[in-house]
């Protein structure tokens, strides 16, 4: 983008603004006092042209790309309604009455069940911050129960889940607490069972001098919330009350928030592939019905693709539909191609699906097809005909959720009729704009109900505990400084200490500080020259290797302010070794011994995560949370609240966090005193952390919301008259002042006073209500997060993917889709000069050929291509013909794990050979591929000398593997195929191929009677590697003759040797 193409508006401005420069030639840079300038002269438009303009300037600064410019970012501000009206200045005055009546209350010492049930549901409210009817409903029912509260350390909370499956994790404050311990003490309630709010009433009524016109429960809950607004934050009171969504933090991380400790990590093995074995493809051979033979052959279908296949995955779908149109249903036929559309093209939801999705999808939509009339289309029915299938299969399927009593499977048929709603929505989106069917909006009607339960799993609402993070940081930096660690696994450390630092502190996003350059990094000089660190900047822009989720993306991050001096060392020293290692136009992640522009993300992000589920024992944790960690811990410390002394947040507060917390907040939020109050925290960690609105930052990234609002709440505790407060424990006066003796409160100030906060009281209610609790069995065998007993990350050989791999891929999908090589050379990481190598080696191996017999002619056919069939339809007669073509593709990687090792194991034993066994491998390479073809498993020898040089060669590639007794065993077979087989000729032909192979074990030679013309009299031989499996047998029932079955070959042998040749310019240099 040059200056010419911007709109006549903002050119208009930039001239202003840089009147004495020719923008057409040279852009000056924009700097902030550039970028005030701009935005002042903005303020004269309307909100939707400056908003416009402001975008369109944002684009044209990023195209620049240029790390001294500033940019501007336009935020949509809304003014929120007013916090009181007429009527909320009544409701208030209407909560105050009712504060006296709780108030008188207190000084009863004999209440009854039922009133003492009401006037703790009125506590729970007005102090507690329970502002949900749904929440106020649960927590009736549950001390109706003498269900306990859970308490474990210093905290005690409910855990409330509502009707509609919400959870809410509710402390209670000290004088709600205080009553709920003398409610568990005392007397059950006895009769009908009523609903809170009349329980509530009921309280009321009994307690008051005069008759009290009773309100709603919404106009009560909004009285309360409009009295906590008062003196609470606002928004903090919304969030309390529904009005605004936060998710809190899961319960396993609060635990480790209340504990300090973490589970014992389940580090698994990851997932393992599925065997693939292709199905029968001849309709005669099977006997069930066309409709279900066609979808377990597209199934098998999906089973064998992978992602970067869609594209012909895509055509062969068509050619099935062209081939069974005739025979299969119409609804099934139009489920096939939807499915192969939405393989390839967007939807009006979602971009491109995934082969896994489109699987799942296209298996829900068949089974609610299946329901219509075989003989009729779908696009005979009419709009109410669809309809009524719709809602009877949704409505069934969510009626079924509502009526189980297992949370778990509730949980699960409300996802299944959540998903089967989103499948269908997107079908019939795609026969409305392919068919021109009539729109239906039921699906869209059903998700928008929100039937899936449990919101709070919508939001995968982990953080990473600060002292957790210390350790982890303190282990990676002890590890990498070790002298017995080897320089290419210390480089790693310290990039992935980097990387954990700069994910923690700024909250970027994964593809953000992957792909961060040099050039990315902006540091400051004062008048002497030297480097102002405390006020670097990362200015995240896109590039060629990394684009912008949205237009917010376009940021800059003051991570100067935002990490510890001793953190800021740690970066900016691996900045400088890298700027020394490979200039200033190089990627910050990298280390000496990689040969690629930047390390992958399985050598960078794999063994984080792997320390980051080590650390905290959850076995999801990614590098993700990070980022919610950010959002989460920055809106905790950066808010000034005055908090008690008792509550969670002062527990973990420290001189030196608070003085950390200070800088940052003066640097970051411009305030002129540390802790002074300011209204640009939440518009701050957004910015930070890339978002266009705040409320995307608070609804999904911060998670400690609810946390500061109890603790504002225990600041806003009553105080009581020693007898009020004596009567609510249980104890008299004389026992209250031994324990206000033991505190440590000067007996001057109880007689001066006569009140105190229920919070003197509050270890007294944890110590009594322990014993009924059982959540400290869950956390029994957790233990401290110490660094010295995290452990090492261990790589095996197929945990990161090998460049020689990634080079295959490259040229794969470069004749699959024929990419621009600069997108292959950003794509998979590699040189574009190897990319290209290995391309010229791929034209050169499917320009070989082999002759094949063709009636009484010999003809050439390409070796090494695909053999496809497609159907050209004739334009004059219109009659389609088939017609066999040979497409140059590559074969696919291996499917199973067992083969994918194979593979990574020859690669990497190829880098530890010595130059004249490369050349030597060289040699038998050139073999395969002259007398070998694609998707055989063979390889064919004519002769004895050729055989054993090829085996001579394949012995350097580490092929063997240790047998039951331990001993590493030969894989390696060959198949001996002779005209008019016997035990002589076997006996023979063994005795020649073997002659200077040596294969010691009976199972590597087999046999085969061919009748074909042979050239000599000891056949022909077909080698290939078994798979690396025990020899299975079958029993016959008739016999009892145990029957042996030929072992299957390792298909990653010949990928393998395919990786190989086409990347040896790569491996040969090395």
């Amino acid at each position: 983008m040059n200056f010419l193409q911007l709109s006549d508006e903002l050119q208009e401005i930039l001239r202003r603004v840089f009147p004495d420069v020719e923008l057409h030639r040279e852009v000056p840079l924009f700097t902030k006092d550039v970028i005030d300038d701009i935005f002042f002269r903005m303020t004269q438009f309307e909100p939707i042209d400056a908003k416009s303009i402001s975008e369109e300037l944002s684009a044209f600064i990023s195209s620049l790309n240029r790390s001294g410019d500033f940019t501007l970012s336009t935020v949509a501000i809304e003014r929120p309604t007013a916090r009181f009206v007429l009527n909320d200045l009544d409701l208030v005055k209407y909560v105050s009455n009712l504060d006296q009546i709780f108030r008188y209350s207190l000084g009863v010492t004999n209440i009854e069940p039922e009133h003492a049930i009401g006037r703790i549901l009125y506590s729970a409210m007005r102090f507690g911050g329970l502002l949900r009817k749904e929440f106020l409903e649960v927590l009736y029912h549950q001390l109706r129960r003498l269900d306990a509260p859970c308490v474990l350390e210093q905290e005690v909370w409910f855990d409330l889940v509502s009707s509609t499956g919400e959870y809410k994790r509710w402390n209670p404050d000290s004088l709600t607490l205080l009553m709920i311990t003398s409610w568990f003490n005392g007397k059950r309630i006895q009769g009908k069972r009523k609903s809170w709010y009349r329980q509530l009433c009921d309280f009321f009524k009994k307690y008051s001098d005069k008759s009290i016109q009773p309100l709603s429960e919404g106009q009560l809950i909004r009285g309360v919330s409009s009295r906590l607004a008062i003196e609470v934050t606002p928004t903090l009171v919304d969030i309390a009350n529904g009005e605004v969504t936060s998710f809190p933090i899961t319960r396993g991380a609060f635990l480790r928030l209340i504990t300090r400790k973490a589970p014992r990590a389940k580090m698994g093995k990851g997932n393992s592939r599925k065997e693939y074995t292709l199905s029968r493809s001849s309709l005669q051979l099977v006997s069930e019905s066309p409709d279900d033979f066609f979808v377990k052959h597209i199934e098998d279908l999906l089973n064998a693709s992978a992602d970067t296949e869609r594209k012909q995955l895509s055509a062969t779908l068509d050619d099935q539909i062209e081939q069974m149109e005739w025979l299969v249903s119409p609804q099934l036929i139009f489920s096939t191609r939807w499915l192969s559309n939405r393989l390839l093209n967007d939807g009006a939801w979602s971009k491109s699906l995934t082969v896994q999705t489109s699987k799942n999808r296209y298996k829900r939509i068949n089974k609610v097809l299946k329901l219509i009339d075989r003989d009729r289309s779908f696009t005979e029915l009419s709009n109410s005909e669809v309809s009524d299938l719709y809602t009877r299969v949704l409505e069934g399927v969510a009626k079924r959720a509502e009526k189980e009593t297992d949370e778990k499977k509730a949980k699960r048929l409300f996802n299944k009729a959540h998903n089967l709603a989103a499948a269908l929505r997107d079908f019939h989106d795609f026969m409305t704009r392919e068919y021109g069917i009539e729109a239906n909006h039921v699906p869209d009607t059903f998700i928008l109900r929100k039937y899936r339960i449990h919101k709070v799993g919508a939001v995968d609402a982990d953080v990473l505990m600060p002292w957790e993070y210390l350790a982890l940081k303190k282990f990676l930096s002890g590890e990498s400084k070790k002298k017995t660690q080897k320089k290419e696994d210390a480089d790693l450390l310290l990039a992935q200490l980097v990387l954990l630092i700069l994910g923690y502190r700024t909250g970027m996003r994964r593809s953000e500080v992957h792909y961060l350059r040099l050039t990315d990094f902006h540091i400051p000089v004062d008048l002497n020259g030297e480097q102002l660190l405390q006020k670097a900047e990362i200015v995240v822009s896109p590039h060629s290797q990394r684009s912008l989720k949205s237009v917010s993306g376009y940021r800059r991050i003051p991570v100067g302010a935002l990490v510890t001096p001793t953190e800021r060392s740690t970066i900016f020293a691996f900045f400088c070794t890298r700027l020394n290692e490979s200039g200033e136009n190089s990627f910050l992640f990298n280390i000496t011994s990689n040969n690629r522009p930047f390390l992958t993300a399985k050598a960078l992000f794999e063994p984080l995560a792997w320390y980051l589920r080590a650390v905290t024992g959850n076995p999801r944790m990614r590098f993700h949370h990070l980022r919610h960690s950010f959002g989460t811990w920055r809106f905790w410390s950066w808010m000034p609240t005055t908090v008690h002394a008792g509550s969670l947040i002062a527990r973990m507060s420290t001189p030196e966090i608070i003085a950390q917390i200070g800088q940052e907040r003066m640097a970051v939020l411009d305030v002129s005193e540390p802790l002074q109050p300011s209204r640009k925290t939440l518009h701050a960690i957004s910015l930070i952390i890339g978002h266009a609105h705040p409320s995307t930052t608070l609804h999904h990234y911060i998670h400690t919301a609810s946390l500061i609002f109890e603790s504002e709440l225990m600041r806003l505790q009553p105080t009581l008259r020693n007898k009020e407060l004596s009567a609510l424990a249980g104890i008299t006066e004389r026992g209250l002042f031994e324990i206000v003796k033991k505190k440590g409160v000067p007996n001057t100030e109880l007689t001066n006073t006569g009140e105190l906060t229920p919070c003197i009281l509050r270890k007294r209610s944890l110590r009594l209500l322990r014993r009924k609790s059982s959540v400290a069995n869950e956390v029994k065998d957790w233990r401290p997060v110490i660094a010295e007993k995290i452990g090492l990350y261990r790589r095996e050989p197929s945990g990161e993917r090998l460049e020689l791999i990634d080079l295959y891929l490259a040229c794969r999908e470069y004749f699959d889709t024929r990419p621009s090589l600069r997108i292959l050379e950003d794509k998979y990481s590699v040189h574009g000069v190897s990319i290209e190598q290995t391309i010229a080696r791929a034209e050169s191996l499917f320009e070989l050929k082999k002759e094949v017999r063709k009636g009484n002619r010999v003809i050439l056919r390409a070796r090494h291509s695909r053999k496809r069939t497609k159907y050209i339809e004739e334009p004059e007669s219109s009659v389609k013909t088939k017609q066999t073509v040979y497409v140059k593709e590559l074969v696919p990687l291996p499917r199973q794990t067992r083969e994918m090792m194979t593979l990574e194991r020859m690669l990497l034993a190829v880098a530890k050979l010595t130059k004249k066994q490369k050349q030597k491998l060289h040699g038998a390479l050139e073999y395969f591929i002259t007398h070998s073809q694609a998707f055989e498993q063979g390889i064919e020898f004519t002769s004895q000398r050729p055989f054993s040089t090829f085996i001579s060669a394949m012995r350097l590639l580490d092929l063997s593997l240790p047998d039951r007794d331990g001993k590493p065993v030969e894989r390696l077979r060959a198949t001996i195929c002779i005209d008019g087989l016997n035990q002589e000729s076997k006996l023979s032909s063994r005795a020649y191929w073997n002659k200077n192979v040596g294969f010691k074990k009976s199972y590597q030679f087999e046999y085969r009677d061919r009748k074909r013309k042979l050239t000599h009299k000891n056949g022909y031989v077909l080698l290939d590697l078994m798979a690396p499996e025990a020899q299975t047998s079958l029993e016959s029932s008739d016999t009892k003759v145990e029957i042996k079955k030929r072992r299957t070959a390792d298909n990653g042998f010949r990928v393998g040797l395919y990786v190989l040749y086409l990347t040896q310019d790569k491996w040969m240099s090395g």
